[in-house]
């Protein structure tokens, strides 16, 4: 009996420890070497290491990672990096000829690397020492820099040589602070910490991952994620569009609360992006009528719980600035038309989406121009075709949302930019954005970027809509709310 005792007592204590994240997306692909949704991403986040970290609820602030020091040349070109003495999950030490090859894989053709784009001013890797490692860069870009410091995954040589290899769709080997367990399928992924991680002796990194175990495990849809948190089948489930917390309707009032990420920017705002190159958009008077077409009092409250309008309803003068462009309804079928080019068009364009949660508002904005002679269409795709389309515009416009505080400008902004999908060109801009990559230091940078928003915001670039409201996370009642703090990833949360 006592021996019954103990044995309930210990599984009490493990599953007691164990924590269940309801993932948004199945992880078909644990590769490092393959594109990757939000769940690879977070575990990735989990099983790897960094050169270093960038600090949670901060911006550009760094801390050491995996690198115990750093040094930055005057010229921001050069890169040194000094490691720290770590071990491989699997036992064996971390090199600089590991931390060589995590780079060098990616710009490799061979292992057809996503990230590519993301590291192509890196002009040389050198190892200076046995600890020590040099990148540097083709030119001054702090991008370049910040994605080298803080996003950089660094892969163990020894288990990754392999580019076509199959096995690294159900393997991970890292040095971070979990490790996998075993890949049950697409929907079940378990961690657990690696006990040979470095940072269990940092005074603060030790307290950043309090679970013993960590399962990721998908939730289908939006709706079922209620039900899974009153019957404790999850722990915490990320909400990915505000107005979507109308979809948790449990049975129990109870079961769950919502929380603001406090690590996150307080404001996010929904947007439609436009193709700059369509003809329909390229008139920046065209598009400043079709912000002031919209409805937003109605939208912001219905939608999104927020009666903050970021601009006025004034459809009379958003019709007479379109009618001044041209466009008015010559054939009277209800749409609006103009000639362009010898032939008539009609005011008409798409809208992709990549999640279901967007249907509702895009309907109400389908239904908001109908009355004004604008047609829209709404075409859902998966994520990974919706990015393919976006980076080789083939779209009329996108639904997404923006951290109006976002410091990565230069490849969505600069003309020509690699993530630049809108065609966005200004010539003025682009000198700014040239600045902002030779600043490095924080509070300039602060400045600068505040300067840039309200240029580009001023070139009505999208259709604004609303502010989301943050709730981020759905969490499971029976962990308390008290140790939600910034400066401390969510999986230090959960005491």
């Amino acid at each position: 009996m006592l021996k019954m005792i103990f044995g309930l007592a210990i599984l009490f204590s493990l599953s007691a420890s164990a924590f269940t994240y309801g993932a948004q997306n199945p992880v078909n692909s644990l590769s490092p070497f393959a594109d990757s949704n939000m769940t690879q991403w977070e575990i990735h986040k989990l099983v790897y290491d960094f050169l270093l970290i960038e600090i949670p609820g901060t911006r550009d602030i760094y801390r050491a990672g995996l690198a115990k020091s750093w040094t930055i040349s005057k010229d921001k070109k050069i890169f040194d990096f000094e490691l720290r003495p770590a071990q491989w999950s699997d036992g064996k030490p971390v090199t600089v000829e590991d931390v060589k090859f995590s780079l060098e894989h990616i710009l490799d053709a061979a292992y057809k690397s996503p990230w590519k784009a993301s590291f192509a001013a890196v002009e040389k890797i050198e190892i200076l020492s046995s600890t020590k490692i040099r990148i540097s860069s083709k030119f001054t870009n702090y991008e370049q820099w910040k994605n080298i410091a803080v996003t950089l995954k660094i892969l163990p040589k020894h288990f990754y040589q392999k580019p076509s290899s199959s096995n690294y769709n159900k393997q991970l080997l890292g040095s971070g602070p979990y490790k996998l367990t075993n890949y049950e399928s697409a929907q079940i992924i378990n961690l657990e910490k690696n006990p040979l991680w470095w940072g269990w002796q940092d005074a603060e990194l030790k307290n950043w991952f309090i679970p013993e175990k960590i399962s990721f495990q998908t939730v289908a849809t939006q709706y079922m994620s209620a039900n899974y948190l009153q019957k404790n089948k999850i722990d915490i489930y990320p909400i990915r569009m505000s107005y979507s917390v109308m979809n948790l309707k449990p049975k129990r009032k109870d079961a769950f609360y919502l929380v603001y990420n406090p690590n996150k920017d307080p404001e996010m705002l929904e947007q439609i992006f436009f193709n700059l190159k369509n003809p329909l958009f390229e008139k920046k008077e065209v598009r400043i009528a079709l912000n002031q077409l919209v409805d937003r009092a109605n939208l912001c409250t219905k939608f999104y719980g927020n009666k903050k309008i970021i601009s006025p309803y004034q459809k009379e003068k958003a019709l007479a600035a379109l009618k001044k462009a041209g466009w008015v309804d010559s054939n009277k079928d209800g749409v609006l038309d103009k000639n362009l080019d010898g032939k008539l068009v009609s005011f008409e364009f798409e809208i992709l989406y990549n999640f279901q949660e967007a249907e509702p508002i895009l309907t109400f904005l389908k239904e908001n121009f109908k009355g004004f002679g604008i047609r829209i269409n709404l075409k859902s795709t998966d994520n990974s075709l919706f990015w393919n389309t976006l980076h080789e515009k083939l779209f009329n416009a996108y639904f997404d949302r923006q951290d109006e505080n976002e410091t990565v400008l230069d490849s969505e902004w600069q003309t020509n930019g690699y993530y630049n999908n809108q065609g966005f060109s200004s010539i003025a801009i682009d000198k700014d954005l040239d600045k902002l990559d030779e600043t490095y230091e924080v509070k300039s940078r602060e400045k600068l970027i505040k300067d840039i928003r309200q240029k580009i915001n001023s070139e009505a670039t999208s259709l604004q809509l609303c502010y989301v409201k943050h709730e981020d996370f759905a969490i499971n009642s029976k962990h308390s709310q008290e140790s939600i703090k910034k400066g401390i990833p969510i999986w230090g949360w959960f005491k």
